[in-house]
């Protein structure tokens, strides 16, 4: 299994959000004088986190431009609602079958929980 790695500037308030805000478990992290990071679990996504300002060779951090985002998805987009912290927007239901929070992480990346219409998404649908 694979995992998305995101390098931050704001590696504290990234792994405050993604720990605290959206429940994720931490899987394993290190922290080193050239390295700082961690493995999450966000509910089957596995999200690797790693402060930038710690590489040897710092990768350039871009603003996020739409062409990425983050999709988890959950049984019970209410009950997920309801775990996320106050002021969340309200889950939307979308015209392609499914029902969505989206909320942006620190450095401003989306970060969608999706909740398909059917029990196996899209691909149940005809």
């Amino acid at each position: 299994m694979g995992f998305v790695s995101l390098a931050t500037a704001q590696f504290d308030a990234m792994s405050a959000f993604y720990c605290g805000a959206l429940g994720g478990t931490v899987l394993k992290s290190w922290d080193r004088d050239n390295a700082r990071g961690m493995l999450l679990d966000l509910g089957g996504l596995r999200l690797e986190l790693m402060d930038a300002t710690r590489e040897r060779n710092p990768p350039t951090l871009r603003e996020p431009d739409g062409r990425f985002h983050l999709v988890i998805e959950v049984n019970n987009i209410t009950e997920r609602h309801r775990a996320l912290p106050e002021g969340t927007p309200l889950p939307r239901a979308m015209s392609w079958g499914a029902s969505v929070v989206t909320m942006l992480d620190p450095d401003g990346l989306k970060v969608f929980f999706l909740q398909w219409d059917t029990p196996n998404g899209p691909a149940s649908q005809t």
